[in-house]
């Protein structure tokens, strides 16, 4: 009977680590996602030939930004792209975390022999981590997808309340 309460012993262990770990690892995801870093002002020089849209602004809690940016006759294979927001006043860039997302219709779109629908992007960041309030920053795009290293000025102020569509 001691080995099968020692099993039940050994089972419970292994079961609260794997519950505690998959809590760690929970609050860790979602405490990086939304967490804006300062960077180093090197930007690369802007690239007439990429493709971009920003589709849509949200600001809430946090602001969220949908769009796409694809480098014509090249798929996508490293992905690189963050958006980063410039503050007019000072200079200072804040690169976003963003995420790729699937975007099946840019290459019916587009249509060739490369694939652009990994050219999705999603960034999102808590509100109340900048510095200054929203209507202070500008939205660029830092893609630095396989070997093409290009900073894009989009020359779009983020605003402070509602969506807001590009033409």
């Amino acid at each position: 009977m001691s080995g099968v309460r020692q099993l039940k012993i050994i089972t419970l262990i292994f079961l609260g680590g794997g519950v505690l770990l998959f809590v760690l690892f929970a609050f860790a995801l979602s405490d990086g996602i939304g967490s804006i870093r300062p960077i180093e002002d090197i930007q690369p020089p802007a690239d007439p030939a990429l493709k971009w849209k920003v589709e849509k602004i949200h600001i809430g809690s946090s602001v969220d930004i949908t769009g796409w940016a694809f480098y014509p006759g090249e798929s996508i294979l490293i992905y690189g792209t963050h958006l980063v927001l410039r503050d007019v006043k000072t200079g200072a860039l804040y690169r976003l975390p963003t995420k790729m997302v699937i975007r099946e219709d840019l290459n019916k779109q587009y249509p060739s022999s490369f694939n652009y629908a990994s050219g999705g992007f999603l960034a999102r960041a808590r509100t109340d981590q900048l510095p200054a309030p929203l209507s202070r920053y500008e939205l660029c795009i830092q893609y630095f997808n396989n070997h093409q290293k290009i900073f894009i000025n989009t020359h779009r102020n983020v605003q402070q309340s509602g969506e807001r569509t590009s033409k």
